[in-house]
């Protein structure tokens, strides 16, 4: 079979092999001639005078090396050596925990394999796994979406961004873009500059404070604590009202017309805020003059009230538990009447709410008037107020003294009506409905008798300052004998 397949092939070969050996055998020759040449040339490079040097270097440098590393080899070995010790006992040590923790593993492992925890851990992953993977898809969803849309507007999404950072590129290395940075980084490097002063300051200043914070704190530490529980109970018992407030808050403000006022003053407000902007500089430069004088004018008032104060303590510290003890009394008494009669002012307040609009009305007219009498005369009684002040100041002194007295002749006056409230309040409740009528009745009456009296009282009101003098001399002349009669 051998014969069958290669004996035409043999004269063929023996052919192909002649016509082969005609082209090769000068080529190949051509080849071994340039190797031999290459060869040439490598060896008169190899003893050359400049290699013969280089690799002499080299060498000289090779064992400068060694030697001066060969002195460190016998420390680092016996580092190592030492290591080495040093962790075979270390690793002796964790031995017998890592044993015991293999141990305590393969028994979790065993454990949960028979109590089937192990298959519901595989399940578990499972669908986490499969939960990822929808998530993954979803993901590889979106990518795709917004690969399309941006193929389908004409480009691609990294040649997008590729044309972005070309851009940007260019900007930031042309002459533009250079001189742009170059100021970013010149005001970056003036701020800071700016600041560094500012944060040493701050720095300083936060040092001298942390001393007197810390004092501060220990002090007020006991303090707030108590009144943290004392005021626990009270914030819960305020709870419901506060929850109550918030409900009509929100009735309030869903309502369109308080969004409408609302957005009205912020517009005023923000109007007020641009027109007053140009008094900042000034205002803030007086304030801080007032608060360098307000320094000043405080630690005086301090040094004259701490006798003031630490007298009054000590005069009102027995009395005040006998007054809180008195409020708690009255509320108690007036509690069960305070329902009844807040539904009745309600009432009252509901009937006369009709009236109310031509009363603001009215208030706004006479308001507006009053304010601008008030700003004409002013400038003018400005001067006599300190006067005013300090004669209002001596009469209210008086009136002190007389205090007690007027509050006992108060309270015998209160006894002896609360006592008679039974008897009278039926008739009062009798009187006011008879004066109501009076006064719905005199109602039509009492416009024209305003008008009227006020045309006879207006042109008397320029004659008052011509009046005062004889009356004051009147008054002082009174005084000069209540003077003259006090023992």
């Amino acid at each position: 079979m051998q014969d069958a397949v290669f004996a035409p092939l043999v004269a063929e070969i023996q052919e192909t092999g002649r016509a082969l050996l005609e082209v090769l055998r000068p080529s190949m020759v051509l080849v071994a001639g340039e190797f031999g040449n290459g060869a040439v040339r490598l060896m008169e490079f190899a003893r050359s005078a400049e290699s013969l040097e280089a690799v002499r270097r080299v060498f000289a440098d090779l064992r400068t090396s060694i030697s001066e590393v060969t002195p460190a080899l016998a420390p680092l070995l016996a580092g190592f050596r030492d290591i080495g010790v040093v962790g075979s006992g270390f690793l002796t040590g964790l031995a017998p925990g890592i044993g015991e923790a293999a141990a305590q593993f393969g028994r979790f492992l065993t454990l949960a394999a028979e109590s089937g925890r192990a298959l519901v851990w595989m399940e578990t992953a499972l669908e986490v796994f499969r939960a990822l993977g929808s998530i993954a898809a979803d993901v590889g969803g979106i990518v795709r979406g917004v690969f399309s849309a941006v193929s389908a507007a004409g480009g691609s999404a990294l040649g997008v961004v590729g044309n972005l950072v070309d851009a940007f590129n260019a900007w930031v290395n042309s002459a533009e873009g250079q001189a742009v940075l170059v100021e970013v980084f010149r005001a970056l490097e003036q701020i800071g500059r700016a600041l560094w002063p500012v944060l040493e300051s701050l720095a300083g200043a936060v040092a001298h404070i942390a001393p007197q914070v810390g004092d501060l704190a220990a002090a007020l530490g006991p303090a707030l604590s108590a009144a943290i529980s004392a005021l626990g109970p009270a914030v819960a018992a305020l709870g419901p009202g506060l929850v109550s407030v918030a409900d009509a808050l929100a009735r309030a403000f869903a309502s369109p017309q308080v969004s409408q006022g609302l957005l009205t003053l912020g517009t005023g407000l923000s109007n007020l805020l641009i027109a007053l902007s140009p008094l900042i500089p000034p205002l803030v430069e007086l304030a801080g003059i007032l608060v360098e004088r307000l320094g000043t004018n405080l630690t005086l008032l301090a040094t004259l009230l701490q006798p003031v104060v630490s007298a009054l303590a000590d005069v009102l510290a027995p009395i005040l538990p006998q007054l809180a003890e008195l409020f708690r009394q009255v509320a108690e008494a007036v509690l069960p009447f305070a329902e009844q009669l807040g539904g009745q002012l309600a009432s009252a307040l509901r009937d006369t709410q009709s009236f109310l609009q031509p009363v603001t009305d009215a208030l706004r007219e006479v308001g507006g008037e009053v304010l601008a009498a008030l700003q004409q005369v002013l400038p003018q009684v400005t001067p006599h107020i300190g006067d005013l002040a300090r004669a209002f100041a001596s009469v209210a002194a008086e009136l002190v003294k007389l205090l007690p007295d007027l509050i006992r002749f108060g309270g015998e006056i209160l006894v002896e009506l609360i006592n008679q409230a039974p008897v009278l309040a039926p008739m009062l409740a009798d009187l006011a409905e008879q004066l109501l009528a009076i006064f719905q009745a005199a109602t039509p009456l009492i416009p024209p008798m305003l008008q009227l009296l006020l045309e006879i009282v207006k042109p008397l009101i320029p004659e008052v300052p011509k009046l005062l003098p004889p009356f004051i001399d009147l008054v002082r002349i009174f005084a000069d004998l209540f003077a003259k009669r006090r023992p």
